[in-house]
Formats: structure tokens, sequence, C-alpha cells
């Protein structure tokens, strides 16, 4: 099927039927939209257009007096990016998925927002990312190789970019991305365990005490009205949409620093409102003889001096970068049009070879205003119209404006396409959101978690309940222009950040987890916010089977160390290592035990080093950590040497063999004859693989501690 089939393609999905199940949530401690109302006003945001009023893409909607009753396990409210995650992890689990999604795209930001550059980390190709993103990536390169001819140069690249693009290692058209998620959630829609409601939006939400009973929703494409009862209700809207409407607690805007202590936080009273620009994205391709200029928009001068429209970056500090449109400008890592590219044409050759492209998503087209989180539906829809004003502007002044590289003003060759982002006006069918409503959860985020100011080892905070990694800058679009960049080291997702203090069967799965205003702007890209979907999904998955909420699994060591396991074995990484593919044997071992604080990490770099001999001080302290006589220590974990009363306790246990308990015996390499009294007490075989030397390799040992950890802890999942 070739690109120009996926862009006409309607997907279709089937609705059913079923009998209903009571559900769980939260506390009301903001106004509730009250379920039994019986007329609504939601707001079809595809219906939202710049030539007509906001009004328009608002509609009065009566209540039924039955509507259509939907029950599954897990229900997930909006199809962005970490719900699309959360959806198909879930369903991996052998959960029973609904999945709701307000557009007709799922993928969130890298599909209908129109980001369809991923924006990622240096480590990426090899580490960083769970198999399913590797899955994800993997399949839109290959994509293109199936639909098309490689040129030399597109077959030279080691990691195949279509867009050739200089933001990142990997840009490409929102609809093969489209195509290659629904190719991954497929098979469990065939399988009955997924079905996905399109064009769907929540409108209200009934509480039961602390639980979410039920969620409302109408489906905009067939008029339909439906009653979601589920055991766990995940939000992966990209504005927390669930949240106001089930009463459940949460911050909005950059708090101040007497309320999360962090060094850059606002002074006094902080400001609820300053949220992040959000952005209408556009495609412009190529056209020589052009003839389809763009007509002068409403508001266009006021946005060409209060934007403004520049090629002229600020950079803070005194620092200003002026991009050529084509041309690279001496200090600019690139052109303007090379920023997000999407096809590059050098990359193909021949007679089917796609047109070159790029996506237009710069400070230029930001926009900020207030009602961004508003439940007004009237003043969210204005909002939006505004923004694609403010959006088509922009594309204006390129085509007749911006000043050429050469002489002379505007670019009347650019065209501006309608074909690419699913919308019928050649905007993004929904706005790219940087910052959502954020949930008062269990453990919130805080700048000096993981600034590299405050973080001086190679890694972010060590959160032990981590379930999941990222790596990205604090980079904050800011509406007050107090933008604020920071570095950052590699930092986990702790447990905690998706769990809400109170409502019982709500879960956060996108940018709404608890971070703050300054860590959002670290925690909202693509393969983080994909991590998160996915931690959400199985968390949700190991509620229902254990009978316990998210509240008790994220309080309990035991059942947290499950949803830990169950994670890695699935390939998703939750501790920081830059050598250690998903698809490596000692994957799910190294990553569990590191995360533990049993194994594998040190204070020098990221390196698991999986061939390296085991020393046998890191083997001693591995068993110690292990068996409970030592635990790791809360700053460091792996700066601590093994005490004394510790060494003399396993080698009086029977753990270690008596001759070899000296200190000074720490620093020779394990040989397999060290394990000999650990592994006939604890019951199991010794490392199989090893050199003839004895000696034993890191992969090795993981994998023979993460057996004796399952013994021990009589653990699932042998």
């Amino acid at each position: 099927m070739d690109i120009s089939t996926i862009r006409l393609r309607k997907r279709t999905r089937v609705l059913w039927l079923l009998a209903a199940i009571p559900v769980v949530a939260g506390v009301l401690n903001r106004p509730v939209r009250l379920h039994g109302q019986k007329n609504f006003q939601l707001l079809d945001v595809e219906n939202v257009r710049a030539d007509r009023p906001a009004s328009s893409a608002v509609l009065n909607l009566a209540v039924p007096a039955r509507p259509l009753a939907e029950t599954c396990d897990v229900l997930v409210v909006g199809g962005s990016t970490g719900g699309t995650s959360a959806a198909l992890a879930a369903a991996q689990a052998g959960m029973h998925v609904c999945l709701t999604e307000e557009t007709r795209w799922l993928g969130g930001q890298m599909t209908s927002q129109g980001v369809s550059e991923f924006d990622e980390n240096r480590y990426i190709e090899t580490a960083g990312g769970t198999a399913s993103y590797y899955q994800l990536r993997n399949g839109i390169r290959q994509y293109y190789r199936d639909h098309y001819k490689l040129s030399p140069m597109g077959r030279s690249q080691r990691y195949f970019n279509p867009g050739h693009c200089w933001v990142s290692a990997l840009c490409f058209e929102p609809q093969v991305a489209l195509d290659v998620l629904d190719s991954m959630l497929r098979p469990f829609e065939q399988k009955g365990l997924l079905r996905v409601f399109l064009r769907t939006k929540a409108a209200s939400v009934k509480m039961s005490e602390n639980r979410i009973e039920s969620v409302l929703a109408y489906q905009f494409s067939t008029g339909k009205w439906f009653r979601f009862r589920a055991k766990y209700v995940l939000d992966a809207t990209d504005l927390g949409e669930l949240f106001p409407m089930a009463g459940a607690e949460y911050v909005t805007g950059a708090e101040p620093r007497s309320l999360t202590g962090e060094p850059d936080a606002r002074e006094g009273a902080g400001d609820s409102n300053d949220i992040q620009s959000f952005t209408y994205s556009f495609v412009l391709g190529i056209s020589p003889h052009n003839r389809e200029l763009l007509s002068r928009p409403e508001g266009f001068e006021e946005n060409l001096k209060s934007q403004p429209y520049t090629l002229t970056l600020d950079y803070g500090h005194g620092k200003f970068l002026t991009y050529g449109v084509f041309t690279k400008k001496p200090g600019t890592p690139g052109s303007f049009w090379d920023y997000r590219r999407l096809v590059a044409a050098g990359n193909f050759a021949g007679p089917h070879a796609p047109p070159e492209i790029s996506l237009i998503n710069w400070p230029s087209n930001d926009y900020c205003g207030p009602d961004l989180l508003a439940t007004d539906p009237l003043a969210q829809a204005e909002q939006f119209r505004r923004a694609k004003l403010l959006a088509l502007g922009f594309a204006y002044w390129l085509q007749h404006d911006a000043p050429r590289d050469g002489a002379g003003n505007g670019y009347p060759r650019l065209r501006f396409l309608t074909s690419e982002l699913g919308s019928t006006d050649g905007l993004s069918l929904y706005p790219y959101i940087r910052e959502s409503r954020r949930i008062r959860a269990i453990e919130t985020i805080r700048e000096q978690d993981i600034s590299s100011v405050y973080q001086k080892g190679p890694r972010s905070k060590w959160f032990p309940d981590s379930v999941g990694i990222g790596f990205y800058p604090i980079d904050i679009h800011s509406c007050s222009k107090k933008d604020f960049a920071s570095g950052t080291k590699p930092f986990q997702l702790p447990l905690g950040a998706l769990v809400p203090v109170k409502i019982r069967n709500l879960i956060a799965a996108s940018k709404d987890i608890g971070t703050t205003h300054i860590t959002n702007g670290a925690y909202r890209l693509h393969p983080i916010e994909w991590a998160i979907g996915e931690a959400a999904g199985r968390l949700a998955a190991l509620a229902v089977k254990s009978g316990q909420t998210p509240q008790t699994i994220a309080r309990d060591e035991k059942l947290t160390s499950t949803l830990q396991f169950d994670l890695v074995k699935q390939g998703a990484p939750i501790y920081w290592f830059d050598d250690l593919k998903v698809s490596d044997p000692a994957f799910s071992a190294a990553e569990f035990l590191a995360a533990k604080g049993t194994f594998g990490g040190n204070d020098r770099d990221l390196h698991f080093s999986p061939s390296s001999p085991t020393t046998r001080g890191e083997a001693l302290i591995a068993l110690a950590r292990l068996l409970g006589i030592e635990r790791p220590p809360s700053a460091n974990i792996w700066s601590a040497q093994l005490s004394g009363p510790a060494l003399q306790e396993l080698t009086e246990d029977g753990y270690w063999p008596r001759s070899e308990a000296t200190q000074a015996d720490l620093n020779p390499l394990l040989l397999l004859s060290d394990l000999q009294d650990a592994a006939r007490k604890l019951q199991v075989e010794l490392p199989t693989e090893s050199p003839a030397s004895g000696t034993v390799s890191h992969a090795a040992f993981a994998k023979w501690l993460m057996r004796v950890y399952m013994a021990r802890h009589k653990f699932p999942g042998k």
C-alpha cells in the first residue's frame, strides 16, 4: 500500500455493545460536571476554522436516556502518544481495553499534532527507548524502504532519516507513523482485546466516593453517546481533561518556589496561567510555478508585529541567530527548510520518488493565549481559532514577505499543502500541546532531581520505583517570555508520578503526570511520553490482576517490583545504560537489578559493560544488598563499599568462602568458585556462561543474580 492509498483510506472501527462493569476514582476538590446533566456543549476541535466564528465548532448536545453501554477492564481516554502506548501495553498484558480519541488519528504529537520529528537524545539508536518504541521507529523506516527506491545517499545512512532533517534522527510524514501504529494495534483489535473509538470525546465523569464509576462520551462522526465503565481509567488526553470532570487535584502553570523548592521556580505566588505555548503545524512543498498563494488572514498585521514573524531567533543571554530559508548560514545548525523536513528528495530515486516537503513548527507559529485549559468550550475554541490564524499568517509571510537568501522578499514557490495532516484546512488536526494540567501525584519530579546543575553523577536522582527512563533538556516555551532552559542528566520516571494522591482508579498516562512547570519541559517529548503510557498501561493491568489500587502498588515494594519486572521483560528500560540494547539477553536482569540498587551501575559513566568481568567487590556488594544484609544508600547507590560487618555476615551465613573474606580480596576478579557456597545455599545453579579462565562477566552475573532474586523472593516470571 503506497502513501496515496493511506491518505485516502477510511479507518473504520467496529463498536461493540457489551454489558457493564463498575469502575473506580477520585476526590472532588474542584468543580465537577454532574453526570446526570442532560445537555452539554462540546468542542469539536476538527471543526475549528480560521474563517468561521469559534462558536461554529461548539455543539449543543442532548444526552439520550440510555447511552450505549461499553465495558472494559481499562479505559484509555485520549489517543495521544502516551494513550496509544498505554492501550497497546494494557492489551499486550491481556486486558480488554477501550481507547477513545477525539480526532480521526491516533498518535498525538507524532501524527494529529504534526510533530513527526522525534525529539530524542544522542543515545536513542541503541538505548533510551522501549522495545515497542523501537518497533515504531523501525516500522517508519521500513515503510520508506518498502514503498520507495532509496538513492545512494539514502542507502548510505547508517540510521536512515527520511527527511534528513537536523532537529531529529528520524523525520517522517505523520501518516506513515499512523500506518505503523495501526499495524501495531491491529492484532489486538482482531483478538477482541482492543476497541478504538475515534472522533469520541469525554463529556463528563460519574464518581462514586473516590472512584470513577463511568465516563460519558460523544462520538462526533456518528452522533452516538457512550457510557464507558471500566475498572481503571487512564487520562491520556493532551490537556488532562478528565481531571476537572472527576474533581481530581491538579496543578497548572508555573508553581511558586515556596511550593516546589525548585531553585529556578517563580518567587512569590507563581502564575497558574503561565503555561507553555501551543502550535498548529503545517506542511509546505516546493512548486516552481505555484499559483495557489494564500490570502492574507485576519489579524495578520497585528501578529506580524507582536509575534513576530521572523527567521531570527533569540536564544537568550544576548545570543541571536538568523536562519537562511534554504541556505545554512554561518553559526546556525542548518537551514529553516531542513529543520523539520519530512521528506528529503535526495534520499530517493526513480520516477515514483516522493516530493520534498517540510513541516513548519517554529516560534513564529507558537501561540500563547489564556484559555487553552479553559473548561468553557467556547473560550477554548476561540483560542484554537486564533492559533490557526497565527499559523496561516506565518505561512502567508513566508510566501510573500520572508527575506530571501539572496535578494528580495517572499518565496511564492512554497506551496501550502492540504494533503499531509488529515485536515481540510492544511493545519494539524489538533495543536501541538507542550504543557497539560498536571495531576497532584504521590511523587512530583522537581528541577533538582534531574538538572545537571544539581546532579553531579552520570545519572539523575535514583528513583527506586522507576518505571521508565528519558533524557532531554529542560526546555520551556514560556508564554510569559520567562523561558527557562537547563541541561539534565539521564533521568528516570518514578511510578509515584503516575498515581493520583486520592482517586483510586485514575492513572495519568501522558504529559499530565506529576511534574512541575519546569520538569514538564523535559518529560513532554515523544520517547518519554511513550514510556509514560507503557508504564501506565502495565500498571493498570497489574491493578486489575492483583486487585490492588495503583496507590497500594506504588507504596508496596513487592508489588512495585512485580510491575518493574513485568516492564523489563517487555523490553522497557527502567535504569539508564547506554550500552545495553533491549535485545541483549541480559537486558531484563541488568535493568531490574540496577533499578533496585543491587548491581550493574557505577558512579563514573552510563555503561553496564556486559562482557566485562565482574569483580569480587561488585559481587559481594550485590549479594549483600540482594539478601537484605545492606541496603543501598539513598544518595549515590554505587559510591558505597561493603562494610566489614556485612562481609562478616555473608561469610558466617555461608554465602561466601571464609578464606576469601577480607577487604584485600575485593579487587580480584570474580571466579565461578567464589559463588559455589551461595549457589549451594540458595539452591540456584552457577552461571553457565564463563570463559576458560573461570571469570564471570557482568551479563552472566546479572542473569544468575536475577535467578537468586526470584528464588529468594518467590518472584513470579521464572
